[in-house]
């Protein structure tokens, strides 16, 4: 993102046995994430430019070679959420729910809870798919 928090980034922070990843850019104001990161050290992380930068600079360091995908994403670029995808993934992520920061997740009848992305999730896989 290179929004200011708004909303949807709240709502989906204060959501019970979600983990929210948010992959910053050159223009993100890094301040307002790294507090609301470290306010829900549990179920938020923000990845920002700068960590992004030492993240590969450190992996290439231990590895002794190129992370040729995350070096060749460009900032300033929507395929830089590509990263929060592999993040995700290397924390066990089962479950990958996609938004724009600039949507509102809309609430069930109860004005609280938002359905999970998957709600019959295990019915597909009991068919297969």
């Amino acid at each position: 993102t290179i929004n200011p928090i708004g909303p949807s980034i709240v709502g989906v922070s204060n959501l019970r046995n979600w983990c929210l990843v948010i992959v910053g850019d050159t223009k993100t104001p890094d301040a307002e994430y790294e507090k609301l990161s470290a306010s829900r050290k549990e179920n938020v992380f923000y990845l920002s430019a700068s960590y992004q930068k030492g993240l590969m600079a450190e992996k290439n360091k231990k590895r002794k070679r190129k992370l040729p995908l995350i070096e060749m994403l460009p900032f300033r670029s929507f395929a830089r959420k590509n990263i929060g995808y592999l993040f995700a993934i290397s924390r066990g992520a089962r479950v990958i729910f996609d938004f724009d920061d600039d949507n509102i997740l809309m609430p069930l009848e109860d004005g609280e809870t938002i359905p999970p992305p998957f709600h019959h999730f295990e019915e597909v896989d009991d068919r297969g798919g």
